[in-house]
């Protein structure tokens, strides 16, 4: 993360945090629970038991009392040293300070007077109590709970775990603040060949993928993106084919997986055995790809081997050509300006060429820019907002309309309800005070399959 790093070492059994910062480094472990019991620990196991190091809550009176700190071995002696091995010592059945500075002749006490000096004194009952009785365990092979959280390292399992039990979010944040242009906070996974990481650039970074950009990259093979089942995307390591259906694709982008269904009438243009072939069907077929928009490509393959197909006769040239003659070309611009500007167009009216030639025509679900409008929003009961145009909207109680908002952005929802020609109400995700209203959706939006006038 940056300059610091965190590091499992599997042969040794640390785990290290290392970092090289001017400012403060830190590992920071919260429990904002005021109750009687809460405190915040982190927990150290052996093969005989635990150690404590705790802080008290502001109300936890029992191990030091409230806000106290407290450093607790619950299996032998605990020391303080400091270089050199020297220190202080407390003795586990007997409570015992001493101090390697005062040792001498016997076992002595360590004891202050008034003023904070300490001084050796001969070990007695009144002067050797113990500091604390062992009141608690800890669960698991190594586990901290900290109030409703866990932490716990299995040394059976090789996982680490963080748990929790709470109406807020719960995990792990590593955060790195800084903008500069090699910032970015990273989780790497490593195995025995190199690294994957996933990561987010700083706004600064412009390298792997740009400014603030999350990146999941795997640098020693495949990347797979799953749901549930093991269904998804593959991208190949050394070529970055993306595959959806299959985990080795052979094209940019291969999909062998097919689903979903093309129903109604439509047109068909496949090209094959040096003929054009063009037609129209209204089965129903499966589909690999979609796409609400144009696609665009500098050549388009179909597949159209006469082995693939059962002709049943050839069309009339003559006939087709009058058809094509009753084809109105229209000069025109679209309604939608935000998409398209002043853009001039000369093609086809579907409707048109739906009278003379209806199977070149296609009809689908999609919205239509019928209201294309701004409007003032307030709002009203139970979530709902109450939408007022400056124009009738023609709307009615449970069509879906499509709204844009600086908040929500594109959003297509249910009208709710309808309190005038000008209000309606729809329920949105957050509260707008103005909105752009594109228009209703309509389930008979026409299409023309240019491939079948050809």
């Amino acid at each position: 993360m940056g300059a610091n790093n965190l590091l499992f070492n599997t042969t040794t059994g640390y785990i290290g945090l290392n970092g090289n910062t001017t400012g403060v480094y830190r590992v920071e472990l919260s429990n904002a629970n005021s109750g009687n019991g809460a405190n915040t620990r982190l927990g150290l196991n052996n093969d005989a038991g635990n150690a404590f190091l705790f802080l008290n809550s502001s109300t936890r009176t029992a191990d030091g009392g409230a806000n106290g700190l407290t450093l607790r071995n619950n299996v032998g002696d605990l020391n303080l040293q400091s270089k050199g091995a020297l220190g202080l010592n407390i003795a586990a059945t007997t409570g015992v300070v001493t101090a390697s500075s005062l040792a001498g002749t016997g076992s002595r006490a360590v004891m202050a007077d008034a003023s904070g000096v300490l001084s050796t004194v001969a070990q007695t009952a009144a002067n050797t109590p113990n500091l604390y009785t062992a009141d608690g365990s800890l669960t698991g092979s190594r586990t901290v709970t900290l109030g409703t959280n866990v932490l716990t390292f299995s040394s059976m399992t090789g996982y680490t775990n963080f748990s929790g039990n709470s109406n807020t979010a719960q995990g792990i944040n590593l955060t790195n603040a800084s903008n500069a242009t090699a910032a970015h906070a990273r989780l790497a996974l490593l195995n025995d060949v190199g690294y994957a990481f996933l990561y987010l650039n700083s706004s600064g970074r412009s390298a792997d993928g740009g400014v603030n950009t999350l990146t999941l990259r795997n640098d020693v093979g495949d990347l797979h993106l799953q749901s549930r089942g093991g269904a998804g995307l593959a991208v190949a390591a050394t070529t970055g084919y993306v595959g959806i259906g299959t985990t080795t694709p052979a094209y940019p982008l291969d999909v062998t997986t097919i689903g979903g269904s093309l129903a109604g009438s439509y047109a068909y243009y496949a090209l094959g055995n040096n003929a054009t072939n063009t037609g129209a069907a209204n089965t129903t077929g499966s589909v690999s790809i979609r796409a609400s928009g144009r696609i665009a490509a500098a050549e388009f393959n179909a597949f159209s081997d006469a082995r693939l197909k059962s002709i049943t006769g050839f069309s009339d040239g003559k006939s087709d050509l009058g058809l094509l003659k009753q084809i109105e070309i229209t000069d025109y611009q679209m309604k939608d300006k935000a998409q398209y500007g002043d853009r001039a167009f000369k093609k086809v009216i579907a409707q048109q060429v739906e009278k003379v030639y209806p199977l070149a025509v296609n009809k689908g679900t999609g919205f239509v820019p019928s209201i294309y409008s701004t409007s003032t929003v307030e709002p009203a009961v139970a979530g709902q907002s109450v939408v007022t145009l400056v124009a009738p909207h023609h709307l009615q109680v449970g069509d879906k309309v499509k709204l844009m908002g600086e908040k929500n952005g594109t959003v297509e929802t249910t009208v709710l309800a309808v309190s005038s020609p000008r209000s309606f109400a729809v329920a949105l995700p957050q509260a707008e005070t103005k909105l752009f209203v594109f228009g209703p959706e309509v389930k008979d939006l026409r299409t023309v399959d240019y491939e079948a006038l050809a």
